[in-house]
């Protein structure tokens, strides 16, 4: 089983990093990468549970791969692309991940429920590499009032609270 990390801008190095490390050894890279979460910088102050850390201290992989978002979006007249890793789950340490399910909208005052983070465990993938009614419905309302969808909306994440190699992983274009 694999997950899914849209090549960065500017990469820089042979490991992706958690936003925590990236603002004390790349400061304007962090910078530029916390623009995505204006408006939302609040997902900070929630801890992930299982992993006792702050949304920005992880990286966010997709376990439903880009071309299955990709179609899904073209369906409604959306675009969607971009360069990604390609990471086998069993380079993934299990103490350091959890797969969020994303279940429900994600609020200020209460960004999750904690029944809606699992265990890290790659042999239940398959369960999780769909797009759900809910996706879908974002993606239709998205491309109907022309606003910008968020791509992975309502889908699993895996979230990791270290780095992560890329040395040798496959890159590939959608």
């Amino acid at each position: 089983m694999f997950l899914y990390h849209k090549v960065p801008s500017g990469l820089k190095g042979a490991e992706i990093l958690p936003l925590s490390y990236l603002k004390r050894v790349y400061l304007a890279k962090y910078q530029e990468e916390m623009k995505k979460y204006e408006g939302r910088d609040w997902l900070a102050k929630f801890p992930i549970p299982m992993l006792k850390c702050g949304w920005h201290e992880c990286i966010q992989f997709s376990i439903v791969p880009p071309a299955v978002i990709k179609q899904e979006m073209e369906a409604v007249d959306l675009t969607f692309g971009g360069e990604f890793f390609e990471i086998d789950a069993a380079a993934i340490p299990k103490a350091h991940a959890t797969v969020f399910l994303y279940e429900n909208d994600i609020e200020v005052d209460k960004p999750w429920n904690d029944l809606e983070f699992v265990p890290f465990d790659p042999s239940y993938f398959t369960d999780y590499t769909w797009i759900g009614s809910d996706t879908r419905v974002h993606y239709s309302q998205c491309a109907l009032h022309e606003r910008t969808p968020m791509p992975w909306y309502r889908t699993p994440h895996v979230l990791v609270n270290v780095p992560v190699s890329i040395k040798g992983v496959r890159r590939f274009k959608v």
